[in-house]
């Protein structure tokens, strides 16, 4: 076989049939995937097929996104031309923190699965948007939104950048954001009492507060800030510098923190010699400066924000050395883990329902799920009380009337939601904050790399 600049041209031409398919799925118009549409029975997957459709970059861009090479839903269907449907838009990171993003996803799906995927006699469709941590391609997917006149709300994760850097456009668009995990505190507090983000997430207005305790009650007299150099990290080190710890040094890293740049903050982190560190950032930097301490025998407790649980952190860093290091992470205080819980249910529905799963410690990254299952509960009491007849702009004013008026309690995961959500005011800024720091717990990861909660 004949060599083309080193390449052999068997493989060069195997690589082009592969690229003609890839740009065959992202823009033919049929390639559309939504849950189930009502009276059509649920389906097998099979390997490789499509999940969702995505509209990361425009309206009528088509990208599926696979989830483990096997359908997110059995429920997974092509539109039948049914015009009688809601969509709800998922604003997450597919890309590099897809655990996280398909923690989402099962998790909404599934608690559209306790009323077949329909409210008021409409189908819900899910449709996902990749916005790779990047706020730009994030506004893209809220400007695609704001033209559909079927979608009715956008669930956001993992990152807050997006939603920080967008938060005026999000509300002078009317654009209605659920934040299941996205932790900054200022996402939800725009000053106004039209407040378009609602949120059942850890609040880092809280968290920075309560992971600065848990060093305290460690008896950490000094403690290295690791922080993510971004608007969560630099959000975090602001409500840090609000506790009782009075001698931290602050180290900053960027995404994807490699060669020197990792070098010198391992041996920052090492010569500073502080007496545990507080970590905030996501599992694939997580990854890259754990494995580098274990390599110096780091043996001080380190107390991480829960982005470390975005992606499968065992995999990415080595069973051995995980459970070498002495890590304990923020969570809410939910874990289908605890024997002891009764919403064992909610779990067999989401192994039904999310082919991938087929035990609690297959949902690589919980909170994704459970924070968005309960948003889930909620959407659907607040969908009922919309007016379908209205234009898609009014029912999505109704809808963030009715989350703000949600009087009967509603028993989720995490909690029973009772008045979750009120109008914001200076005077009342925890008005789109379903949780509280009573709803805090820290977790760890056991023997076998499941979340486990810790024990007072």
């Amino acid at each position: 076989m004949a060599i083309i600049h080193g390449i052999n041209a068997q493989t060069l031409i195997q690589w082009l049939a592969s690229f003609s398919l890839i740009f065959y799925l992202m823009f033919s118009p049929s390639t559309f995937a939504a849950t189930d549409l009502p009276n059509q029975a649920p389906i097998t997957p099979e390997a490789g097929t499509l999940t969702t459709t995505n509209h990361s970059d425009s309206y009528d861009e088509v990208l599926a996104i696979k989830m483990n090479d096997a359908e997110l839903s059995q429920h997974v269907k092509k539109s039948t031309g049914n015009e009688n449907y809601l969509e709800i838009w998922i604003d997450a990171d597919f890309s590099h923190n897809r655990n996280s993003a398909q923690a989402i996803q099962a998790g909404i799906i599934t608690a559209l699965s306790n009323v077949n995927y329909q409210v008021g006699g409409r189908a819900i469709k899910i449709i996902g948007a990749d916005h790779r941590g990047n706020p730009i391609r994030s506004k893209r997917t809220m400007k695609s939104y704001m033209k559909s006149d079927k979608a009715i709300a956008i669930l956001g994760g993992l990152h807050s950048g997006p939603y920080i850097k967008n938060r005026e456009f999000i509300n002078s668009n009317e654009i209605l954001l659920l934040a299941p995990w996205s932790a900054a505190g200022m996402i939800t507090r725009y000053p106004s009492i039209i407040n378009w983000v609602f949120r059942v997430s850890v609040d880092d207005s809280k968290a920075g507060q309560f992971l600065s305790e848990q060093a305290f009650n460690k008896k950490c007299k000094t403690v290295d800030l690791v922080l993510e150099n971004t608007g969560w990290g630099r959000g975090n080190q602001k409500n840090i510098k609000k506790s009782q710890l009075s001698k931290y040094t602050t180290h900053f890293f960027d995404w994807g923190v490699g060669g020197k740049e990792l070098d010198d903050l391992v041996e920052g982190i090492m010569y500073n010699d502080a007496d545990c560190m507080i970590f905030v950032g996501n599992a694939n930097e997580g990854a890259s400066i754990f494995g580098e301490l274990v390599k110096y025998n780091y043996q001080k407790p380190i107390i991480s924000h829960w982005g470390i649980t975005s992606g499968n952190l065992r995999e990415k860093l080595g069973k051995f050395k995980l459970s070498s290091l002495d890590v304990e992470f923020i969570q809410t205080c939910f874990s289908f883990m605890d024997k002891s819980n009764s919403e064992h249910n909610v779990l067999d529905k989401a192994i039904n329902v999310v082919p991938m799963y087929s035990e609690a410690k297959d949902i690589v990254s919980p909170v994704g799920f459970i924070h968005s299952y309960d948003i889930g509960l909620l959407l659907i009491e607040a969908l009922s009380q919309v007016n379908p007849d209205s234009a898609i702009t009014e029912q999505r004013r109704q809808l963030r009337h009715a989350l703000e008026n949600l009087n009967s309690p509603i028993p989720g995961l995490v909690k029973t939601y009772q008045n979750p959500f009120s109008v914001w005011a200076e005077t009342n800024p925890d008005a789109h904050e379903a949780l509280d720091q009573n709803n805090l717990c820290m977790a760890r990861y056991d023997d076998n790399s499941s979340i486990v909660l810790v024990s007072e």
